[in-house]
């Protein structure tokens, strides 16, 4: 349930973790095993608390304030014709009556919803639900266990009725107001109304999130460019994160929640997240990256800061995963000015363990909702399970409080505390408040205590002491980040921000927190610096800040441009959001910049916005010679959009392919429809473009040279009937380019073995670059005593082919485990030998794409071929020297990013498995490892999955190169394209 594939066929699941099992009676009224979850902390242990007919159907779930377990129990979610059940979702109180740690009685707290999404208990008591179209705040006055008054707070008015992709993620602040997610909508337009009349319309753009108040009062976005998510929480010093489910096969993340945050989804580009305008991993101007990923399938998202688990369990995220029946555990660190993750599997259970609502009863234990069935359909079951630690504690009012504090401020409960802490706002115990801040050892009771002080107005002074000398950067930048609001809706505080925080050296946190202070004309030029920002959190912030301050703009409207094609693009971005710049002009100057980068953030403004007065510029773009694969893609989408057709990049490639086949069209263009096909297929995605052979032959006979390259391209990555033979044919026409024939041979290096002949007498040509790629081509085939002679003698002939024989002939002497050489060693050989300035890039290019040999297209894309598991290279020229490069691929684990971490996997069977994660369904997961190679695991054969702080990329990546194919490859990435 709550996952991204709608109508799929679902494979047949098998149990794959033996487990302690005990009876109970189904739905039906049948005698069944339940599979008890395993739980991989022997701290801890998980029991069922209640099950069917008790509760069917259970999604979320929260604890009252009476310490009553309320859950959403389903009946309108894919409801079959012949359901028997109520006609409308209920909530219902789970009780245990007898003390024996099992529910055994309910009782309907309230009833009348439909696709009843999420709930929440607010700091006054009142439950809060999230239906997918609107947001009730319910009241049960005298706590008989039945709402007696139900409120909206929230409406969606939209034709998009899908039940998973609406309104969901409640969350409060200390005060009560709220934070809530939305989904993609499917695109629908939509309208959210507040309860005083405020409204946001849009459509196509993405997953939200939205702050108003406890009445829904003062909605606003907070940020967008999700996919649906469907869990938000806050942890104690006033951090928002989200858990998003995903477009295709991109992978579920761990998202960092800011203000102005843009997370690179779109729906108006497809499902897949793979369409260039989308960034799934922080890749575009604007967007933000990922924390980490997230198991398949996450529903519910909770900040644990309690007492009933070990204690290094405060602080972390917990999440639940659907689809891969497990409860995730997330520790946090901070990584510049967001965090990074360890994600670990807490609670893992079988094929019929379907997570999804959590809540922290008052001991610190966890419930745990269980949907059961991998149906969507309503089927009849479910259980709630209960997560506790095996020795119990006691977690009452007055633990670790003191005579000098009210009841509950020193308490490890967040609960306790912010209740105690709202008590003393309300009584005006401020120094209560004071005082707490400064409880060192308690950094919780410090958080909340802050919280509280932010809101009185004045603002006491023991704010500005937490910022200047708190010993915890979370605890200084929340004061800074709350004295920078509170500021600037009532001034009074930013000079002392300025004073405080704006030295040079100051951590990327605390500059993230004190940059609404920059709201001075002379801020302008360092906010444009900010623009091109090492840290994309405070590259966004920049953007935010010059949106909402049209001076700013207008001064550096009339300021050179940045130097940096990055903060250009950004400036850009800061125009379009503010709602105030002049398009055609800012456009019209974007159009024309010399970077390909600011050109595409350019046209995406064109085809997000559907602006026709530029399709023109969009047409001549398209038809122009030279342009990147993501520039071309970004035209062709700018005009479908225009033309009030989709913008997914499938059905985009599919409506040009018939150009194909037109004589008049530009050669040039032919080649980038090609490439785009082609790279759909390197994807590893079922696509519905496809080319027959009868359709690429005209192109392999083609005049044009790049054209007939491009069509050998195709054929060689593809699994067209008779693809060997015709490669073949081509390797032996001599009428055909070197280029060609030499791709051809390329083509045919995986099948080497079948054409060892063919390779060898090319080896053995007067071609010098024909020859070459026949003796990498013939890498790892088995060679006979007159094959071995014979490259022998090719050896001895042609002192340039020395070194690929030799290869051949000496495998053990290139090891591939011999640690690297630094990089500066390695370009001081190179440049000895005089290699540096001889390399080749079109030969480069080559042992990119090699299959036997650097393998980097397994993972990387360039020039829009290869795969997008890594980083995209094809600008790597531009923002790299070749020391960097090569120390990049010499120490792959130097620097890794988030999203680019590599995974240990256990297996139920004891293996163990590295990769990095490419894409996950509802049943599996696909990873590459290190050698490049894909292998796929069954969720329920997967007993956990742990982050790694290293690289797939194997740190022997050159040592089975030649030096001549290092200079070769470093020319063809350092191309400033």
């Amino acid at each position: 349930m709550f996952c991204r594939r709608m109508g799929r066929l679902w494979r047949t699941l098998v149990v794959g973790i033996l487990a302690v099992s005990v009876g109970v009676c189904s739905a039906a009224g049948e005698n069944a095993a339940v599979e008890i979850p395993r739980v991989n902390d022997d701290d801890l242990e998980i029991k069922l608390f209640a099950k069917a007919p008790l509760i069917v159907h259970p999604i979320g779930a929260v604890v009252d304030q009476q310490g009553r377990l309320l859950v959403i129990e389903s009946h309108t979610h894919f409801r079959p014709a012949d359901y028997e059940g109520p006609q409308t979702d209920k909530i219902v109180i789970l009780t245990d009556t007898n003390g024996d740690g099992a529910a055994d009685a309910r009782q309907t707290f309230f009833s009348g919803t439909t696709h009843t999404m999420g709930i929440a208990v607010h700091p006054d008591g009142a439950i809060y639900l999230a239906t997918r179209n609107e947001i009730l705040r319910l009241e049960d006055h005298d706590h008989d266990g039945r709402a007696e008054r139900s409120r909206r707070v929230v409406f969606l008015e939209t034709e998009g009725a899908y039940p998973h992709n609406g309104l969901s993620g409640l969350e409060f602040d200390l005060l009560g107001n709220l934070f809530f997610g939305m989904g993609e909508n499917l695109g629908a337009e939509y309208t959210l109304h507040g309860a005083d009349g405020r409204k946001i319309h849009d459509q196509a753009e993405g997953g939200n999130i939205f702050f108003c108040t406890a009445d829904g009062e003062k909605l606003r976005r907070i940020a967008t460019g999700f996919w649906n998510p469907f869990g938000v929480c806050r942890d104690i010093h006033g951090r928002i994160f989200a858990v998003d489910n995903d477009p295709s096969a991109t992978g579920c993340r761990l998202l960092h929640v800011v203000e102005g945050g843009n997370y690179g989804y779109q729906y108006r580009y497809g499902r897949s997240g793979l369409h260039p305008f989308v960034s799934w991993r922080g890749g575009l101007p604007g967007s933000l990256p990922m924390v980490s990923y997230v198991g398949e399938g996450p529903c519910e998202l909770i900040s644990y800061e309690s007492n009933g688990f070990p204690e290094r369990y405060r602080g972390r995220l917990l999440t639940a995963c659907w689809s891969e029946h497990r409860l995730e555990s997330f520790e946090l660190r901070p990584e510049g000015a967001s965090f990074r993750a360890t994600r670990t599997s807490l609670v893992q259970g079988g094929a019929d363990f379907r997570p999804v609502g959590i809540a922290v009863d008052h001991e610190g234990a966890l419930f745990l909702t269980d949907w059961v069935k991998k149906d969507y359909n309503l089927h009849g079951h479910g259980r709630v399970w209960r997560l506790q630690a095996k020795t119990s504690k006691t977690a009452g009012e007055n633990i670790a409080s003191s005579a000098d504090y009210p009841p509950g401020m020193l308490s490890p409960q967040r609960r306790l505390r912010e209740q105690a802490v709202r008590r003393a706002l309300a009584q005006n115990k401020v120094s209560f408040l004071w005082a707490l801040s400064r409880q060192l050892r308690n950094i919780g009771a410090r958080a909340a205590a802050l919280e509280a002080l932010l809101t009185i107005s004045p603002l006491p002074d023991d704010v500005k002491h937490v910022a200047t000398n708190d010993p915890s950067p979370a605890m200084r930048a929340q004061a800074i980040r709350g004295l920078a609001t509170v500021s600037l809706a009532k001034g009074g505080e930013l000079d002392f921000i300025r004073q405080h925080f704006f030295q040079d050296g100051q951590a990327a946190e605390i500059e993230l927190a004190a940059l609404p202070a920059r709201n001075r004309p002379a801020d302008a030029a360092i906010l444009s610096d900010y623009l091109a920002h090492d840290d994309p959190f405070i590259r966004s912030a920049a953007i935010h800040q010059l949106a909402a301050a049209p001076e700013l703009l207008q001064r550096l409207e009339n300021a050179p441009p940045p130097k940096s094609a990055l903060a250009r693009a950004n400036l850009m971005l800061a125009h379009r959001r503010s709602g105030r710049a002049n398009v055609q002009q800012v456009l019209e100057r974007a159009l024309q910049d010399q970077d390909p980068l600011v050109q595409f953030m350019a046209v995406k403004w064109i085809a997000d916005e559907r602006l026709q007065s530029f399709r023109p510029q969009m047409k001549r773009g398209l038809d122009q010679a030279g342009v990147s694969p993501d520039l071309f893609m970004a035209y062709a989408t700018a005009l479908a959009r225009i033309d009030g057709q989709s913008g997914d990049e499938q059905k985009v490639l599919a409506a040009m392919t018939p150009r194909l086949a037109i004589a008049g069209v530009a050669p040039a263009l032919k080649v980038m429809i090609l490439r785009g096909v082609s790279t759909l297929a390197e994807r590893g995605r079922e696509s519905k473009v496809r080319l027959k052979l009868a359709a690429l032959r005209p192109l392999l006979q083609a005049h044009d040279a790049a054209l007939k390259l491009e069509a050998v391209r195709f054929l060689a990555a593809s699994l067209l009937e008779g693809r060997d033979t015709i490669l073949a044919a081509i390797v032996r026409d001599n009428s055909a380019p070197e280029s060609v024939r030499c791709q051809a041979i390329l083509g045919l290096a995986p099948g080497a073995e079948s054409h060892q002949d063919l390779l060898l007498e090319q080896a053995a040509s007067a071609s010098e670059p024909r020859a070459e790629e026949a003796l990498r081509a013939l890498l790892n085939v088995g060679l006979n005593a007159k094959q071995k002679r014979l490259l022998e003698e090719i050896g001895r002939s042609h002192p340039r082919r020395a070194a690929l024989t030799a290869r051949l002939l000496e495998p053990a002497a290139a090891d591939a485990s011999q640690a690297p050489p630094e990089a500066a060693a390695l370009l001081k050989r190179l440049r000895q030998r005089g290699l540096l300035q001889a390399g080749r890039a079109e030969v480069g290019r080559r042992i990119f794409e090699h299959a036997k040999l650097a393998k980097c297209a397994s993972c990387h894309m360039n020039e829009g071929r290869g795969s997008r598991v890594g980083p995209d290279l094809t600008a790597i020229g531009r923002q790299s020297e070749r020391a960097v490069i090569l120390e990049s691929i010499l120490q792959p684990n130097k620097n890794v990013a988030p999203h680019y971490v590599a995974w240990r996997i256990l297996t139920a069977e004891g293996r163990i498995h590295t990769g990095f994660l490419v894409q996950q369904t509802q049943e599996d997961q696909t990873y590459i490892d290190d050698k490049g190679q894909m292998f796929t695991l069954l969720n329920q054969d997967i007993e956990t999955t742990d982050s790694l702080s290293t690289s797939i990329m194997p740190t022997g990546l050159l040592a089975n190169l030649t030096d001549q194919e290092i200079v070769d490859l470093l020319a063809y990435l350092t191309v400033k394209r």
